[in-house]
């Protein structure tokens, strides 16, 4: 079963895992250079620190997708001031995909 919940600390090598796994399935669909360029900064030794401190902000979602221990997809959105959110990225794995995964997050945040 899949669960969806906030992100954790804990969960910032599988959460870089999968954003890697999801970015590389875009190759060829998007821009190369865009691709490649997400792949790289998700590779530098300072994106775990970045993901650890969208993880704190009180103006970022961070959800992660778990199946068996596993993180399979993630989703990346923003709280503005007003209150109002938004995911504006939305992840699962090439081998997770057409489970319904993504449809599930917005009824756990």
């Amino acid at each position: 079963m899949v669960v969806v919940r906030k992100a954790r600390d804990k969960d910032i090598p599988g959460y870089i895992d999968c954003y890697s796994k999801v970015w590389k399935s875009f190759r060829g669909i998007l821009p190369e250079r865009y691709v490649e360029g997400v792949i790289k900064e998700a590779g530098q030794p300072s994106f775990p620190k970045k993901i650890s401190s969208a993880i704190m902000s009180p103006d970022r979602i961070l959800l992660v997708a778990e199946n068996k221990g596993k993180i399979v997809g993630l989703a990346q959105g923003r709280v503005n001031r007003g209150g109002y959110s938004w995911l504006g990225f939305i992840g699962v794995v090439p081998e997770n995909r057409r489970q319904s995964i993504g449809k599930t997050y917005g009824f756990y945040y």
